[in-house]
């Protein structure tokens, strides 16, 4: 696939996920709904800066680079993304955060599949959780959802 192609369909695809969030969100209390509105915002203007970057590559480039893609990791990605989301409902937000963000950036890392890779991964993953429950629960008081750990 191109690399052009690549960044139309991202940027497609950030499109979509920043409607169906700002859909999902339109039954949040004001106060909480300033936060993902501004991520909504974030990715929304992502995706155009994508898609705009893919039609202008396509255009000006003569030359066609390929992007070498791996689909099964792809798929991985994405069957993980549901399972964590299916999670939150069952072991809580922070929960299954920790474990998403440990176990995809771990399996996606350039350092392989190994002990040194998934600390760093999990350093990681800490790290942002942490960061998530300060700015979340916190300093903005809004309320995550939880299950039956946290």
């Amino acid at each position: 696939m191109t690399k052009s192609r690549t960044d139309i369909l991202a940027g497609l695809a950030c499109l979509v996920v920043a409607l169906v969030f700002y859909i999902q969100g339109m039954d949040l209390s004001p106060k909480a709904d300033l936060y993902p509105k501004i991520l909504e915002i974030f990715v929304a203007v992502m995706g155009v800066f994508l898609i705009t970057r893919g039609a202008l590559t396509a255009r000006t480039s003569s030359k066609v680079e390929e992007v070498d893609f791996d689909r099964i990791k792809g798929i991985v990605i994405v069957i993980a993304s549901i399972l964590y989301v299916a999670a939150i409902y069952y072991i809580g937000f922070y929960v299954s955060t920790l474990f998403f963000l440990v176990l995809c950036s771990w399996y996606l890392s350039q350092k392989g599949l190994n002990i040194r890779a998934f600390s760093i991964s999990g350093g990681f993953g800490l790290f942002l959780t942490v960061l998530l429950y300060l700015l979340f629960t916190a300093i903005l008081k809004v309320p995550t959802p939880e299950g039956i750990l946290f």
